[in-house]
C-alpha cells in the first residue's frame, strides 16, 4: 500500500473567532488522511486560541507573543512544520471553508511533476458560491496583483491545470524541499505580496506554479481586513513599490513603469484630497516613505538576483493581460484640462485611466474579461461637437439581481435612454446621439443592484461592461446587429 505524503495545514487567524469553526470542521471532513492540522495565531485576544483548543483539540497551536502579521506570523509555524518532518504545507485563511477533495486534488496536481513547487486552488466567494475569488495570480506593469478570474462564472476557461505567475498565501500547497532551498516568505512585506515575492523566487530557482481547479475553496472575501482600510492601502502600495524595485528592469522602469505610477499617484492623491479622505492619503505618503526606506535592502537583493532571471520573470509574469495604459489623464472636474486628450472608446477590462466614478478599483476588476459597475458609473469621451454619433456599449450580466435591470443612460445630464439588460448573455446598445461639445460625460445608472449575498460580497454590483465608445456614423468599430441587441425599456425615453 502506498504511503501518502505527509501534509501539514497550517490556518493563519487573528481575532478569527467567528471563521474558525466552519473552517476546521470543512478541514475535518477532508479525503486526505495524511494531513496534520495548525493554527497560527498572531497574538488574538477574541478567545480564538481557547476555542480551537476546545473545540478542536488535535489541532497543534503555533501562538506567536505579538501579531507578526501574515508573512512573519505563517514563517513562525512553517519552520515549525518543516522541523517537524512536513514534506508539503498548505496555507489556509481563516475566513474560508474548504471542498472535502480541496487536499487530495492539489497532492494530486503536485505529484504529476517534481518540478511543481506551489499548487494554486480555486477559490470561490464564500457568499456566491458560482463565482470565482481567484484561480492563481497575474500581474501587470504597474505590479497590481490581479485575482484569474475574479468575478466570473467558472467554466471550461479556467478548467484545466496550467502555469500561473503567483499563487495567493490566502489558499495554497507548497513543496518543503523547494521551501527548503529558497526560504520562506519574506517578513519585510508583513501582509499583501510576499506571496508573489515567494512566487517569483520559486521561478527563479527553477520550481513552477500551477493550478488546481478541481481543489476548492469558499473564501469570505476581505473578511480579515476591512476592504479599502487605509491600513491595507498603505501595504499594498508598499509592497507594489519594492516589487518593482527588486524585480522590474531598469529600462522598464524608467521607459515607462516609473512615470506611469507617478502620474497614477498624483491622480489618485487629488482624488482623496478633493473627496477629504485624508486617513488614505496619508496612507499613501507613508507608503511612499516607507518603502524610501527599505529601498537600499531591496537594491541589495536586486545586485543579487541575475538581471537574466529578473527579465526573463518580467516577461513571463507580467503578460499583455493588461496592455499599456492609454495615454490619457483622467478627466477631472468634468472638462479636459488644456493639452489633454480623451478616447473615444474605452475597452473597461483593460484600462481605468479615463473612468470616472463609480468603477470598482483596479485591483478588484474584473480580470481581464470585463469590469463591474457600481449603483451608478460614469467615464469620460472624446467627442465631434454637433455630429451625428453612435455611444456603444457592450455589456452583461451574469447574475440574478431578483428581477430585470434597466440601465438608464446619460450624456451631459441629458437622458439618452433606459435599457433592459437580460441575464446571461452579452448585450451590445447603440444609441444614437449629438454631443453638445468636444468631450462629454457619460452617466450609467441602474434601477436594481445585486443583493449583497449575490455580489461577491460587494453591495450594490451593477452590470459588467467592457466596452463603452462614441463612434461617428458609418465608424468600422459599429458592431453589427445581433441577437442580443436591445431596445429602450417601455415607458422609457427613446434615444435622441
Amino acid at each position: 500500500m502506498t504511503t501518502e505524503p505527509a501534509v501539514t495545514v497550517i490556518v493563519s487567524n487573528y481575532n478569527g473567532l467567528r471563521n474558525l469553526g466552519e473552517c476546521f470542521e470543512s478541514l475535518e471532513r477532508l479525503d486526505y488522511g495524511a494531513r496534520r492540522l495548525m493554527l497560527m495565531d498572531n497574538a488574538s485576544s477574541d478567545g480564538s486560541v481557547e476555542y480551537v483548543r476546545a473545540r478542536f483539540p488535535g489541532v497543534t497551536v503555533v501562538r506567536n507573543p505579538k501579531n507578526l502579521l501574515f508573512a512573519g506570523g505563517m514563517n513562525a509555524a512553517m519552520r515549525r512544520a518543516l522541523d517537524e518532518g512536513a514534506e508539503f504545507i498548505a496555507l489556509l485563511n481563516d475566513d474560508t471553508a474548504v471542498d472535502r477533495r480541496w487536499l487530495s486534488e492539489m497532492m494530486r496536481t503536485i505529484a504529476a511533476s517534481p518540478d511543481i513547487g506551489a499548487v494554486a486552488p480555486r477559490l470561490m466567494f464564500h457568499a456566491n458560491r458560482r463565482m470565482i475569488n481567484g484561480i492563481g495570480v497575474a500581474l501587470d506593469r504597474f505590479a497590481y496583483g490581479l485575482d484569474r478570474g475574479q468575478g466570473e462564472l467558472f467554466s471550461g476557461r479556467y478548467a484545466r491545470s496550467e502555469e500561473v505567475p503567483a499563487f495567493t498565501g490566502g489558499a495554497c500547497l507548497l513543496r518543503a524541499a523547494a521551501l527548503r532551498r529558497v526560504g520562506l516568505f519574506d517578513a519585510t512585506f508583513r501582509a499583501y505580496y510576499e506571496d508573489v515575492d515567494l512566487s517569483f523566487r520559486l521561478r527563479a530557482a527553477g520550481w513552477r506554479v500551477v493550478t488546481a481547479p478541481d481543489a476548492v475553496v469558499y473564501h469570505k472575501h476581505s473578511a480579515s481586513w476591512v476592504e479599502g482600510s487605509p491600513r491595507k492601502r498603505y501595504l499594498t502600495l508598499r509592497n507594489r513599490l519594492l516589487m518593482m524595485a527588486r524585480y522590474f528592469p531598469a529600462d522598464e522602469l524608467a521607459r515607462r513603469v516609473v512615470p506611469d505610477l507617478i502620474r497614477e499617484q498624483r491622480r489618485e492623491a487629488a482624488a482623496e484630497a478633493r473627496r477629504g479622505d485624508w486617513r488614505s492619503l496619508a496612507a499613501r505618503l507613508r507608503a511612499f516613505l516607507s518603502a524610501l526606506r527599505l529601498l537600499p535592502r531591496a537594491l541589495r537583493f536586486r545586485f543579487r538576483f541575475p538581471a537574466s532571471v529578473a527579465r526573463g520573470l518580467y516577461a513571463r509574469c507580467l503578460p499583455a493581460v493588461h496592455p499599456a495604459a492609454l495615454p490619457y489623464p483622467k478627466w477631472d472636474y468634468r472638462r479636459p484640462a488644456e493639452g489633454e486628450r480623451l478616447p473615444r472608446r474605452i475597452l473597461v477590462g483593460v484600462n481605468d485611466l479615463v473612468l470616472g466614478d463609480g468603477w470598482l478599483p483596479l485591483d478588484c476588476r474584473v480580470f481581464p474579461q470585463a469590469r463591474w459597475m457600481g449603483r451608478d458609473a460614469d467615464c469620460f469621451l472624446a467627442a465631434e461637437k454637433g455630429a451625428g454619433n453612435v455611444l456603444q456599449l457592450h455589456l452583461f450580466q451574469p447574475l440574478d439581481p431578483g428581477g430585470p435591470q434597466v440601465l438608464t443612460v446619460a450624456m451631459d445630464g441629458e437622458r439618452l435612454g433606459a435599457f433592459p439588460i437580460p441575464r446571461g448573455e452579452w448585450t451590445t446598445l447603440r444609441i444614437p446621439c449629438i454631443p453638445s461639445g468636444d468631450a462629454v460625460l457619460v452617466s450609467f445608472s441602474l434601477d436594481r443592484y445585486l443583493p449583497a449575498d449575490l455580489g461577491a460580497q460587494r453591495h450594490d454590483l451593477g452590470v459588467q461592461f467592457n466596452e463603452v465608445s462614441l463612434l461617428p456614423e458609418g465608424s468600422p468599430f459599429i458592431r453589427d446587429a445581433a441577437a442580443g441587441d436591445v431596445s429602450p425599456a417601455e415607458g422609457g425615453s427613446s434615444p435622441r
